[in-house]
């Protein structure tokens, strides 16, 4: 538990910082970026996240290859990528179409559903979802993953990870208009992401599955590396 700890420590400093100093930094830059609060504070929370995850994995012999889950040989590595693409478009894109068929997901006004328009979709969906799922997985059932099972084993490493898999996709968007932002907008950004975990019964289903899905992410990673 030590090293998951050390971890969900990391979210506490992003957190620190974004309740610290996305104020008086954003505060200082908007005359001249503009930038949105909630999209600059999200970035201050997630550069001293980064900083924490590097030094922690250094510190903690987590920054190879192998620890981070790129440690298979190339030829293995690509055909075991490869398998997941195809799996993971083979079960998700039925259940894109069955919602959109149902009207579960609305298109937006004015889009067709031409080959360019299909084409252009999948390379956006492809482009964003590696590289979130590269930072991501990099982070969880990479070092994560292998410094929990070192020292409390794959089972409790894949449990926890998949814990912390699905709290985080309960993370909500929050905005405050410029005209609203003030000394104490920090912290409450923070409230506004932790929203929807202040009603676990609408959310528990859909936990659950996220769960689950981590699950078997952490088996996979458990069984190929």
């Amino acid at each position: 538990m030590r090293i998951f700890l050390a971890f969900l420590g990391l979210f506490g400093i992003g957190f620190a910082a974004v309740a610290l100093l996305a104020y008086p930094l954003w505060t200082w830059l908007f005359p001249f970026f503009g930038f949105p609060f909630h999209r600059f504070a999200s970035r201050v929370g997630m550069v001293f996240l980064l900083l924490g995850f590097v030094l922690l994995a250094r510190r903690m012999a987590l920054a190879d290859r192998t620890s981070l889950g790129y440690g298979l040989p190339r030829r293995e590595f690509l055909r075991e990528a490869g398998l997941g693409l195809l799996l993971g478009v083979a079960t998700m894109l039925p259940v894109v179409l069955a919602m959109v068929a149902f009207d579960m997901r609305n298109l937006r006004d004015g889009v067709t559903l031409s080959a360019q328009t299909w084409a252009t979709l999948a390379l956006k969906g492809a482009l964003s979802g590696l590289a979130v799922a590269l930072i991501e997985e990099t982070f969880m059932r990479g070092a994560m993953f292998t410094g929990i099972a070192r020292e409390s084993g794959a089972r409790a490493a894949i449990l926890l990870t998949s814990a912390l898999y699905a709290v985080a996709h309960f993370l909500g968007k929050y905005r405050i208009p410029p005209e609203q932002v003030g000394p104490g907008s920090g912290i409450e950004m923070i409230g506004g992401w932790f929203q929807a975990l202040g009603n676990p019964s609408n959310i528990v289903d859909a936990f659950l599955s996220l769960f689950l899905v981590g699950v078997l992410l952490g088996m996979v990673r458990a069984r190929t590396g």
